[in-house]
């Protein structure tokens, strides 16, 4: 017995397949759609199975259903998908205007060779042009959009939209050439074949999709471990990664790198009632104070530390002042009518130092400080 797998057969299988992954698309965005909007991806793939389901019944319903309908559907759907991907991507919207604004011809363009001057190949050429156009510009957009992503299944669905658009370009080219069709449904190899590698886009699209959602949830898990969460300062954990980086960079370019260690004065006085408050508004103050690309992290308890890359230690006492005098005229907490002050120790590191030792010149100049009556900064005597 001789197994043929009919244009109809192939439609019906890639409705299946589309809607499926709706309607599983559409649950995982009910779970996550406070961090991704997934619906222009459900919408999108709906749209398809949908209008794929109308052309495996043609002959058995309306042409305007199964002809217009159906392909108009389809290229809604794969629109839809570039919306998604240019949003998920954080790529230009531009690509997605033009896709949108070109429905309205594509809906005229199958109107009139249905009903004004039916041609089966013309038909087939103004999908498959448009869903070229359309494939190429999501391509397009996944490969130059701006959000962090890891960049292999970015790579992996681009190469899948560019294999569809270059199979869509292929049957467009063929049916432009060719003899017309009398019936779809007896189509050739090159337009089952677009329909199946149509099949194998879908799949991309949803594995491609949650592939990237998983990356960023472990991004994300890994920053949260390394965040402390009263102050959204690094925490320990952070310290011991992003100081091992800092100091293989040291190492390599031979440029500087200062530490500021700072302690809140007496705050065992207001550690019971206001210590969290307390806490949250240095740090706001010391966020204020640093400038971007310096990294901050709450060292333990009500000790912050500060770690300042191609600084010198002039820089880094002029910073540690500023700091100082920030949160002294702060509309902080009072102690006993006195305002709410820090102190300051500042080490730079030097030849053969370790990033611990650094630190520990750090300690030792912030112990002098509070020895030093409290309120003040002190870098380390080299």
């Amino acid at each position: 017995m001789e197994f043929t797998l009919d244009l109809r057969t192939i439609c019906f299988i890639t409705a299946v397949f589309s809607i499926s992954y709706g309607v599983g698309l559409s649950l995982f965005n009910r779970a996550h759609q406070r961090s991704y909007n997934l619906m222009p991806f459900v919408i999108g793939l709906f749209a398809i199975g949908l209008g794929t389901a109308l052309i495996s019944l043609r002959g058995f319903i309306f042409s305007w259903l199964s002809i217009v309908t159906a392909n108009i559907l389809i290229c809604i759907g794969f629109t839809y998908c570039l919306y998604g991907f240019s949003l998920f991507r954080q790529a230009n919207n531009y690509n997605v205007y033009i896709a949108f604004y070109s429905l309205p011809i594509v809906f005229v363009l199958f109107t009139y060779f249905t009903y004004f001057q039916p041609s089966v190949n013309a038909r087939t050429v103004v999908v498959s042009v448009y869903l070229t156009i359309t494939m190429l510009m999501t391509a397009y957009n996944m490969h130059f959009g701006k959000a962090q992503d890891s960049k292999l299944p970015v790579e992996m669905l681009v190469i899948a939209y560019v294999m569809v658009a270059l199979v869509m370009f292929i049957r467009a080219t063929f049916s432009l050439y060719s003899s017309d069709m009398q019936s779809f449904m007896g189509a050739g190899v090159i337009h089952q074949l677009a329909y199946m590698i149509g099949v194998f886009n879908l799949v991309a699209i949803v594995f491609g999709l949650v592939w990237m959602i998983n990356e960023r949830l472990i991004v994300s898990i890994e920053a949260l471990s390394m965040q402390d969460d009263l102050t959204q300062f690094y925490n320990r954990r952070g310290l011991d990664n992003l100081s091992n980086q800092e100091m293989q960079r040291v190492k390599k370019n031979g440029s500087t790198l200062s530490v500021l260690m700072c302690d809140i004065d007496h705050f065992k006085l207001v550690n019971d009632t206001h210590g969290h408050q307390v806490l949250q508004d240095v740090a706001a103050i010391i966020r204020e104070q640093v400038p971007v690309g310096h990294l901050t992290f709450r060292y333990g308890g009500e000790e912050f530390l500060i770690l300042l890359p191609n600084t010198s230690k002039s820089e880094a006492l002029q910073l540690a002042q500023s700091i100082r005098e920030a949160v002294e005229i702060g509309d902080l907490v009072s102690l006993e009518g006195c305002s709410l002050t820090v102190s300051i120790g500042v080490s730079q590191l030097r030849h053969g130092d370790t990033f611990a030792t650094l630190v520990k010149c750090a300690d030792d100049a912030l112990y002098t400080a509070k020895s030093n009556g409290r309120n003040c900064v002190v870098s380390y005597a080299d």
